[in-house]
Formats: structure tokens, C-alpha cells, sequence
């Protein structure tokens, strides 16, 4: 998607230095991390209704529901999570940091974000051993049998992707946060 077609105002667009490149690959990541969420929440959704249907009608409850719904929450939060680092919208602190100069304010953005991106390595990889551990015992789930390093591995991922969304989006735009459009009503605040 051409920055000239972006509709989306929260996502400033690449500078100059870049090339377009870096901004194709998140943007790619970041719809397939959206378009997995919503899949994993309306299977969620299916399996939550088919389950309390199939409570209250017939008496009988499916013994893998809670279990499926559980890792496909998993799924939805990491894959959300990874989406949301890319257009910038996750939880940040930044009302100190808007009163700052621009030096400062990259400053500060940048050491956060590599901050941040090496803590989410360092647990992926901690998570990676975790999975080579389930992989080599071939522990499954209690309900659905599956093996425990698929949800485990979903994690690990997720972890990796959005230090990698971090850091791309370090890569291909201005540091600094965008600009805030307040409304009257918000700025008589």
C-alpha cells in the first residue's frame, strides 16, 4: 500500500532514508496478524456457542472446548499484539516525552524500542527452550491431545514478531510520535 492511498492517520508515513520495502513487509505482517485474530476469534465465537448450545439442548458438553478456546486466545493476543506494535498504537506513556525536544523525544523512542525488542528476545528465547523441551518429551494436552509446544511455540512466536514489528517500525519512520489532533472539549481540559 502506497503511503498516498494509507488511510489510516496513526501510522506516519516512511521517511525518505528507507525504502519502501520495510513498510510493504509490515504492513503484509501486520494484515496477516489481523486477519489470524479475527479467524481465531470467530472460531472462538463458533466453538462457544456450538458448546453452550450443545450444553443446554442435548444435555452434553464438549470436553476440548475451554481447552481450544484457551489456546486460540492465545493466538488472538499475539498476533493482535504483533498488529498493533506496527501501526503504533500500543500502550505507551508519551505525555512527558511530547513536552520534550525532537532530539530527545528520538532519543528516548529509539532506546525504548530497542530496549523493548531485546526483553522480548531475550523471553522468546527463553521460550524457545521451553518448546524444545515440550518437543523432546512429546507432552500433549489434557483434552485435545495436542502437542504442548504448538501453544507454547504460538508465544515464542508472537514474542519474536513483535520485536521484529518494533523494530521495523524503528526502521521505516520517524521516531517521533505523531502529532495529537485535540478536539476543543479536549484541549479546555
Amino acid at each position: 500500500m502506497s503511503d498516498a492511498r494509507r488511510s489510516d492517520k496513526t501510522v506516519p508515513a516512511a521517511t525518505p532514508a528507507f525504502p519502501a520495502l520495510v513498510l510493504r513487509i509490515g504492513d503484509f505482517l501486520s494484515t496477516l496478524c489481523k486477519q489470524v485474530a479475527g479467524a481465531a476469534l470467530v472460531i472462538i465465537t463458533l466453538i462457544c456457542t456450538l458448546n453452550a448450545g450443545s450444553r443446554y439442548l442435548f444435555n452434553h458438553a464438549f470436553s476440548w472446548a475451554e481447552e481450544a478456546m484457551v489456546y486460540l486466545m492465545i493466538l488472538v493476543v499475539f498476533a493482535g499484539s504483533a498488529s498493533v506494535t506496527w501501526m503504533g498504537l500500543h500502550l505507551k506513556l508519551d505525555l512527558m516525552l511530547r513536552s520534550l525536544p525532537a532530539t530527545a523525544q528520538r532519543v528516548i523512542v529509539v532506546a525504548t524500542s530497542v530496549g523493548s525488542a531485546a526483553l522480548l528476545v531475550l523471553f522468546a528465547t527463553q521460550s524457545q527452550r521451553v518448546v524444545e523441551r515440550l518437543w523432546r518429551y512429546n507432552q500433549k494436552s489434557e483434552a485435545l491431545g495436542i502437542p504442548m509446544w504448538v501453544p507454547q511455540g504460538i508465544v515464542m512466536v508472537g514474542l519474536y514478531l513483535i520485536a521484529l514489528m518494533l523494530m521495523l517500525r524503528l526502521l521505516s519512520r520517524d521516531p517521533l510520535p505523531p502529532p495529537v489532533d485535540y478536539t476543543e472539549e479536549e484541549q479546555a481540559l
